[in-house]
Parts: structure tokens; sequence; C-alpha cells
């Protein structure tokens, strides 16, 4: 694979590096208020709002030891959402985010993600916390930070919403044999 570096691989998944073509896939998915519906303050965002979030990855690519990735299955090439690492507004935390375009629901693609993530911030970042925030009606995020072992911490506000706040350490966490990660971009 040319471009980006890769993050991780998974079973079923590549987490790298965002490429400028992915721009559209990114602006696609922010727009979808289905997709968006449990995100921030929920609903669909505009095209810039997109362009924004692609530039602070790109940056944190470049500034800090963990980002957000772009997600692909390994048998194909088009973007099918986004996971990785990104500092919670207005905190010290570090949070574990994810997000799929809606054909990939269902098939654990959220949990496999995220897992590569919190091994790529507690192996190579030396994070010792990575926390999780999700809108409460968020059954299936929930569901994912279950599985991946984190504790349920109870609320938080953020994006003026009630969130359910989980997190996991890093002497709990056990990546799994199936994850193979590379230098921090």
């Amino acid at each position: 694979m040319n471009g980006p570096l890769l993050a991780a691989r998974t079973a079923r998944l590549i987490l790298r590096g965002f490429e400028p073509e992915d721009s559209a896939v990114i602006e696609r998915l922010f727009g979808d208020p289905v997709v968006m519906r449990h995100v921030g303050s929920g609903g669909a965002l505009p095209p810039e709002a997109a362009r924004r979030a692609l530039s602070r990855w790109s940056t944190d690519a470049r500034t800090r030891d963990h980002t957000i990735w772009a997600i692909l299955e390994r048998e194909g090439d088009e973007v099918i959402g986004w996971c990785g690492l990104q500092n919670l507004p207005a905190s010290d935390k570090v949070e574990v985010a994810w997000l799929l375009d809606r054909p990939y629901w269902g098939r654990g693609y959220a949990t496999e993600a995220a897992r590569a993530a919190l091994a790529i911030g507690f192996e190579q970042a030396g994070l010792r916390e990575i926390v999780a925030i999700a809108h409460q009606e968020n059954a299936a995020s929930l569901n994912v930070m279950r599985k991946l072992g984190m504790q349920a911490g109870g609320t938080v506000r953020y994006f003026e919403r009630d969130m359910a706040l989980f997190s996991l350490d890093a002497d709990a966490f056990i990546a799994g044999e199936e994850i193979e990660t590379f230098p921090a971009l």
C-alpha cells in the first residue's frame, strides 16, 4: 500500500493515516444524520466540520503520539470510517473514539479497530489510562466499551449533553494476538 504509514493491522482491518482523497468520504459521513446521531451534539455536520477534523487529525499525527486514523477493510481500498485516540476537549484525558459507515455496523469492526487504537495508546504512546464517552442512549457504543474491558465511570457533560464515561487502565488492557501495530505516525 502506498501513502501514509500504517498505524495498525488487525485480522480484518487496516488503520492508516488519512490521504487527501479520503476527504470526500469523511465529508459524506459527517453529513449523514443517521451516522452522526450519536456523535458530539448529535446530527449531521457541514463539510467544513469534516475538513477541520481532518486538519486536526493530520496535525495530531505530526505533533502527538496518537491521532485518529482511517479504517479500511484489509481486502478493500475504501475508507469505511475512522478510529483512534484524541484529547477530550478541556481535559487532560485521552479518548478512544470511532465511527463507521452504516453498511459496516454490527460486524464487530468498531471493537476490532478500537482495540488496535488502545494497543497503540498503551504500548507505544505509554498512556496509563484511556477513556471513552458516548451518548447514554448509544447502546452499540456502550457495548463496544464493555467488550474492550472498559469500566463505567459515571456521567460527564460534553457537547451540551450528559455522556456515559468509561475508562481502561493500561494494566487491565489485553491487546490480543490479532493486532499488529506500527510506529506511531
